[in-house]
This record gives C-alpha cells, structure tokens and sequence, in this order.
C-alpha cells in the first residue's frame, strides 16, 4: 500500500489538478488505485 499527499494553499486547485494527472498516468500504466480530494468541498 502506498498513500500519496498533495497539498496546496487553498487545496482546490494546484493540488486537485496534480493529483489527478498523477493518478491518470498511473493509471494507464495499468496500476489498480483510488482517489480522495479531503479538502475540496470545504471552504
């Protein structure tokens, strides 16, 4: 298991965004994974 943390001032824009592009790019390298944006509704 292997837990990744983004993080950015307001957590809903540069961190949100760098996060799925990592995640895309695993993911089509045929890795099995989930996502979680903690802090995106919140304000």
């Amino acid at each position: 298991r292997l837990a990744l943390a983004m993080g950015c001032t307001g957590g809903r824009h540069r961190s949100v965004a760098v996060a799925e592009a990592v995640f895309d790019r695993l993911i089509k390298a045929g890795y099995i994974l989930s996502i979680e944006h903690r802090h995106i509704d919140k304000e």
